[in-house]
């Protein structure tokens, strides 16, 4: 074998070492993908525990939440602002998890599940009473979209029509994250 054969020889590796890094490299980044998603979705039901916790924390609290579900017009000026305190707590988690969808941390699947749940909440006389008392004012456009696409939820200025014509919401692009 001459220099010249050396050398060709020497390409053929270094091309092979070449493709052998970048299967690597997607390896990684496919696991990086992985573990972000599930490191998301762990924050996300850690704020969903926080939120609760303080309508866990006694009593009185415990009968605001379940009263103001079912019939909030029975609770006084205190134990009603008490409760909106409460929904909203419940409700910003929503706001973390429509971030984390926007920017593809949580897959559709994953998202609707928060997004099914937030409306559960609001669907309910309480819900509804937090919404028209103000509550819509919390909502990001990107949050009263995913109530009115994945839930029953009718929100104050977003018909379904709306949502319907808007398509999937527009991600941004990669490049400008």
């Amino acid at each position: 074998m001459d220099i010249q054969d050396w050398g060709a020889l020497g390409e053929i590796l270094g091309a092979m070492g070449v493709v052998i890094t970048l299967i690597y490299l997607a390896r990684q980044i496919r696991e990086n993908s992985r573990q972000m998603r599930v490191g998301s979705i762990t924050s996300i039901n850690h704020l969903i525990n926080e939120a609760w916790d303080p309508i866990y924390s006694n009593d009185r609290n415990i009968r605001v939440w379940t009263t103001g579900l079912r019939t909030p017009e029975d609770l006084d000026e205190e134990d009603l602002a008490l409760f909106h305190l409460f929904m909203t707590r419940l409700v910003n988690v929503l706001a973390t998890a429509v971030a984390q969808h926007r920017y593809d941390v949580l897959t559709p699947d994953e998202f609707r599940k928060y997004a099914t749940r937030a409306n559960s909440l609001l669907s309910s006389p309480g819900g509804e009473h937090w919404l028209s008392a103000g509550g819509t004012e919390i909502l990001t456009d990107d949050a009263r979209q995913a109530l009115a696409r994945y839930g029953t939820v009718q929100l104050r200025g977003l018909s379904h029509t709306d949502v319907d014509r808007a398509g999937d919401r527009q991600r941004p692009d990669r490049g400008s994250r």
